[in-house]
């Protein structure tokens, strides 16, 4: 009986149909701790058509978590995402959550001017001001996570 899996993306499949682009990388030199950086690029679909897109992003989110699984901060890089609405887009939030509820993981957001006003508008409750770990600026999001990554390591040094 064969019981080996295609990793064609599709309904079936591990990933769904997507045609975002994803990179992932470990950075840093282990004095600061390390960071999970992973970026999407491309043209997220509108609305209830983007769920696709949230899923293979979640699911490409999920298996970096679980493959690179010591690192202080995750640098969620969306510069180059074009998304410009539809609720689906916090899915791949949901699961820095669900991978990480034992040692919080410190997520920062460094988003491009094609999805910096939609995320902001959907990450920020009404009245409420842009969250702290949201920035257009490459160095600003880098160096939050820096700073988070060796809260995270300090935080561990103190674990029983």
């Amino acid at each position: 009986m064969d019981t080996t899996q295609s990793l064609e993306c599709g309904d079936d499949h591990l990933f769904p149909r997507s045609d975002l682009k994803y990179q992932v990388h470990e950075r840093g030199d282990g004095a600061c701790g390390f960071i999970l950086e992973v970026s999407f690029a491309g043209k997220y679909r509108p609305g209830a058509a983007g769920r696709p897109d949230a899923e293979f992003m979640t699911s490409i989110l999920g298996a970096a978590i679980a493959r690179k699984s010591l690192f202080g901060a995750l640098l969620l890089d969306l510069t180059d995402l074009e998304y410009r609405w539809g609720n689906n887009i916090l899915q791949p939030l949901e699961v820095v959550d669900h991978w990480c509820y034992q040692l919080p993981v410190r997520l920062v957001i460094i988003a491009g001017h094609s999805c910096i006003e939609a995320l902001e508008s959907i990450l920020t409750p009404v009245g409420g001001v842009r969250p702290p770990n949201l920035h257009e600026s490459r160095d600003i999001a880098f160096a939050q996570a820096v700073e988070l990554s060796r809260k995270w390591y300090d935080d561990l040094d103190r674990l029983p």
